[in-house]
This record gives structure tokens, C-alpha cells and sequence, in this order.
């Protein structure tokens, strides 16, 4: 999905229009919302990987300037022969613990930002993820999530915990039902003089069972 496509389904969780008029007048809200999640998500999960040739200088050490434009942090570094080469963290670059004539610096990288046109390097499944936490940033500006905004944000949670490094052994199965999810993260029960509502959900009660309370049967006609 590209930006359009997810910024669409971003209207149709906010239960807004789809047209052109719309989508203009939410369009620096969305994007803005998406590309939070979105970079987020490849910053401290995904963590999207390059590789690039570079010249090491005379003192062992590959500048600031030299690194991509895109450069966001080492991943590993290799010699010529491909043999990996220690380096550490310096103020004017990365220093290497030998010398090498050329290496190999495979990197993390920041994706572009999301636009119309740009699809998100996330793998497919993830993406309408990202559609979620936007609406949840449009529907709740602040950090309270009560309400259809809280069951959005839930969602995105309970999907994007699921996502692992670049080039990493992915989950067998990732379940993105958002009905599914919501049912089993928030039914719970209230003992009686306790505030609040406490114990997620049993996975092992059947979802067949009826509702406990009244507000468990408003949740479950809502979503189920």
C-alpha cells in the first residue's frame, strides 16, 4: 500500500469521507500521524539495512562525511575479502581496529518519508498497522486512549509487537483481525469494590461465552 492508499483507509477509520475535499483538509494530519509510526517502526524494529563501499582515510577512520546521506546507524563492517572489522564510535566518524584499503559498511538506514506515491519498506502486512496509529493520533491528539482511539492503538500494538529485524526469522503467522484482537485484549471482569477493570481476557475461554456485563455486550456488538 502507498501513502494514498493507507491515508484512505486512515479516513475510513476515522469515519470520515474518502473524497478529494476530505482528504485535503486531513491530508498534513495523516501523513504527519503515519510517518511518526512509520519511522518508529523501522528506527526501533524493522531497522531497514544497506550496504555501501567505502575508502577508509589515512587514520583508519570513515568520516562523517563520507557516510550516506540516509545513515542512521552501523550494522557491521567487512574488508575487501569479506572478513568483519571491529571499529568503535569516535567524535569525527567510525575508527576501525585495523587497516583496510576499502570496506564494506553495512548500515541502518532511514526510509523516505511517506508520501502519495511512496509505499512503506515494511513488509505488506504491517502497513494497514500504520494506518491505525494514525487514526488513533487523529481521533486523540493527547496520550489518554479511551474509546474507539484506545481500540485503534491496540491494535497497532498488538501488530507491530510482531515485527522483527530486517533479515531476521519473521513470525510464522501474524494475526492482523482487528475484530479477533480486540475481543481477546480488552473483555474483562470487575471484582465486586475493586475500581476498574482488571485480568485480560482468557484465551481459553471460548468467544461463544456470553457477556459478563453490560458494557462487555456493547463492546463485543460493536466489534464482533
Amino acid at each position: 500500500m502507498n501513502g494514498r492508499e493507507l491515508a484512505t483507509l486512515v479516513l475510513r477509520n476515522i469515519g470520515e469521507d474518502e473524497d478529494t475535499v476530505t482528504y485535503g483538509e486531513y491530508a498534513d494530519r495523516i501523513y504527519a500521524a503515519l510517518n511518526e509510526a512509520y519511522q518508529q517502526a523501522c528506527a526501533f524494529r524493522y531497522r531497514p539495512r544497506k550496504k555501501v563501499e567505502i575508502l577508509p582515510q589515512e587514520e583508519s577512520v570513515i568520516s562523517l562525511d563520507s557516510l550516506p546521506e540516509d545513515y542512521y546507524a552501523p550494522h557491521s563492517i567487512t574488508d575487501g575479502q569479506g572478513y568483519g572489522v571491529m571499529f568503535a564510535w569516535e567524535p569525527d566518524g567510525l575508527r576501525l581496529g585495523r587497516k583496510c584499503d576499502v570496506v564494506t559498511l553495512d548500515y541502518i538506514y532511514r526510509p523516505p518519508v511517506l508520501d502519495e506515491d511512496v509505499t512503506p519498506v515494511l513488509p505488506p502486512v504491517f502497513h494497514t498497522a500504520l494506518a491505525d496509529y494514525a487514526a488513533f493520533r487523529i481521533m486523540i491528539p493527547g496520550k489518554a486512549a479511551p474509546g474507539p482511539g484506545g481500540l485503534v492503538l491496540c491494535h497497532y500494538q498488538r501488530v507491530m509487537v510482531q515485527l522483527t529485524p530486517m533479515g531476521t526469522l519473521a513470525p510464522l503467522s501474524i494475526d492482523t483481525d482487528r475484530r479477533r484482537i480486540l475481543w481477546r485484549t480488552h473483555i474483562s471482569w470487575t471484582i465486586p469494590g475493586f475500581p476498574g477493570w482488571i485480568s485480560p481476557y482468557p484465551s481459553w475461554i471460548p468467544r461463544s461465552m456470553p457477556p459478563m456485563t453490560p458494557r462487555i455486550s456493547r463492546l463485543r456488538e460493536a466489534f464482533l
